[in-house]
C-alpha cells in the first residue's frame, strides 16, 4: 500500500468512524429476534459480537420462563438431556420439528418378529404393537384375531386370520405416519369417528393441500 493509499484509508476510517468499535464495551447489547435494522439511506451501526450460540439463548430463555411460572423444583440430568439436535429419541418416539413418530428400532423389532408360537409370545407382540397403536389407523380392528386370541380360557390355535392380522400389523407399523403438532395458522382440524360392534376410534386430522395429515 502506497502513501496515496494509506491516506485514502485513513480518510475513509474516520468519516465512518462510528462503524468500528474500540473496545467489548463499545459493542453494546442487542438481541436477535427483536433486533431491526434501519435501511432508509442510513450509514451501518456499531452491532455486538454474537458469542452465545442462538440456540442456547434459547434454552436460556425457555428455563427461565419456567422459573418464573413458579416451577421451581424442575430438575434436569445432564446426562439425560439432548440440546441443539434436530431430533431426539424418547419413550419409543423420534421427536422432531415435523413431529412425534416411531422409533425405527422398535419398529425393526416388530418387522423382524417370529410367528408367536404361544399365548405368551402373542401377548407381547400385541402389546408393542399396541404401544403405537395411536399411529396405526383401524388399529383395533386389525388385531381384533389376536384379541380374541388371548381371552381367557382360549386354546392357543393359529389360524388364517391370526396370521393376517400378524402380517397387517406389521405393514401398517412400518409405514406409520408422522403426528403433527397442532399449528396456529389457523388451519381447520377435523375430527373423524366411527364405531363397530367392537370396537370405537377416532382420528384426529388436519388438512394439508390435497391430503389429510394426522
Amino acid at each position: 500500500m502506497n502513501d496515496e493509499q494509506r491516506a485514502l484509508l485513513k480518510e475513509l476510517v474516520t468519516d465512518y468512524a462510528d462503524v468500528f468499535a474500540r473496545s467489548s464495551a463499545d459493542l453494546g447489547y442487542t438481541t436477535v429476534a427483536q433486533h431491526k435494522i434501519d435501511t432508509d439511506n442510513a450509514r451501518p451501526v456499531k452491532q455486538p459480537a454474537r458469542r452465545v450460540p442462538v440456540q442456547q439463548r434459547e434454552v436460556e430463555k425457555l428455563l427461565q420462563q419456567m422459573l418464573d411460572a413458579g416451577r421451581r423444583r424442575t430438575k434436569l440430568s445432564p446426562g439425560k438431556c439432548q440440546l441443539f439436535k434436530q431430533s431426539v429419541t424418547y419413550l419409543g418416539h423420534i421427536v422432531s420439528k415435523d413431529g412425534v413418530g416411531t422409533d425405527p428400532e422398535k419398529v425393526k423389532a416388530v418387522k423382524e418378529w417370529p410367528r408367536p408360537q404361544n399365548l405368551s409370545e402373542v401377548r407381547s407382540f400385541v402389546g408393542l404393537c399396541g404401544y403405537y397403536r395411536r399411529f396405526i389407523r383401524g388399529f383395533a380392528q386389525i388385531a381384533l384375531p389376536l384379541f380374541k386370541l388371548t381371552e381367557k380360557k382360549q386354546k392357543f390355535d393359529w389360524n388364517q386370520d391370526c396370521e393376517t392380522a400378524f402380517s397387517g400389523l406389521k405393514t401398517a407399523l412400518a409405514t406409520a405416519p408422522v403426528l403433527s403438532y397442532p399449528m396456529s395458522s389457523g388451519q381447520d382440524f377435523i375430527l373423524d369417528t366411527d364405531a363397530s360392534d367392537f370396537a370405537t376410534g377416532s382420528f384426529y386430522h388436519r388438512s394439508k393441500t390435497e391430503t389429510k395429515s394426522p
